[in-house]
């Protein structure tokens, strides 16, 4: 849904509507946090440069 330009998603277990940022965090956070490992093939983030 969009609320004033801004994407929402319903929230069911706290019925009420979220960004996706919150969204997703709520739903790591109910699962026991971001669960998936690192890539072993590609750099941390904060190394790629971009040309």
């Amino acid at each position: 849904m969009l609320v004033n330009d801004q994407s929402k998603a319903w929230e069911v277990t706290i019925q009420q509507w979220l960004s996706l940022d919150s969204f997703w965090q709520n739903w790591a956070n109910n699962r026991g946090g971001i669960t998936w490992e690192r890539s072993k093939d590609h750099p941390p983030y904060e190394q790629i440069r971009y040309s």
